[in-house]
């Protein structure tokens, strides 16, 4: 009862004194919440075979996929296209992009340009080499391919606009190297599902080559017709 507060401190406590039965849970639970990916150089403590060591979270965290862009665009809406401007960093050389839905207000083929600056300016050049194969419900293979364009079409068939109220077109890509600069050095590659303007179900693997020897800084999701609903998001996937 004679020990004021504060009174024990670092010279009074034995080194490895306080065992697990002196630690309580409010040593996490009531810390401020960090609510966010952690950066490389935060700490961790672990135990490494009984001794208690720290470790960056750059260590941990191979293979994470980290949020760097998402877009979403409201039911009923009417825009040109769905825009991600100088998202591509020296921090990641493989991105990751999951559409989660995508509607256009009339049929059209699924299409995308990469930007060539930091803002929305796009690589229209005949640098876009692409090709797709996969196969519909009712058996047909679906093949398509195309050297020399001026963009990717990552759907051959036209998406049906009259898809259910909660459809559209789905899938992911993988984006490797945009901001590296020599030839044939930015890949995109993925899968699409979707169905066809003549009602039928339709999935297929996407891969495309961009030839251009500049860097790219983003890139845009658009058709012949506007977009009329979206929900995409796109991760840096860290080595």
């Amino acid at each position: 009862g004679g020990i004021t507060a504060d009174a024990i401190d670092a010279t009074l406590i034995a080194d490895d004194a306080i065992s697990e039965e002196h630690i309580d849970a409010t040593v996490i639970t009531g810390s401020t919440a960090l609510a966010a990916t952690p950066a490389d150089t935060d700490e961790l403590l672990i135990s490494d075979a009984g001794t208690i060591k720290r470790i960056d979270y750059s260590y941990l965290k191979s293979g994470t996929f980290v949020e760097v862009a998402q877009s979403s665009i409201s039911a009923g809406s009417n825009t040109a296209a769905v825009e991600f401007s100088n998202i591509f960093s020296s921090s990641y050389n493989t991105y990751f992009v999951r559409i989660s839905k995508i509607r256009f207000v009339g049929n059209t083929s699924l299409q995308m340009r990469f930007y060539s600056d930091t803002s929305t300016t796009e690589f229209t050049g005949s640098y876009y080499y692409w090709g797709l194969y996969g196969r519909d419900v009712g058996g047909n293979t679906i093949t398509d391919q195309t050297n020399g364009q001026d963009r990717f079409y990552l759907t051959s068939a036209g998406v049906d606009q009259d898809q259910p109220a909660d459809g559209g077109l789905t899938g992911f890509m993988y984006i490797d190297n945009p901001l590296a600069n020599d030839n044939f050095s930015a890949t995109a590659y993925g899968q699409m599902l979707y169905r066809t303007q003549s009602d039928v179900y339709t999935g297929h693997n996407f891969f495309g080559f961009y030839s251009g020897s500049s860097a790219r800084y983003g890139f845009k999701l658009y058709g012949s017709t506007n977009v009329e609903y979206a929900d995409i998001t796109v991760y840096g996937v860290a080595p």
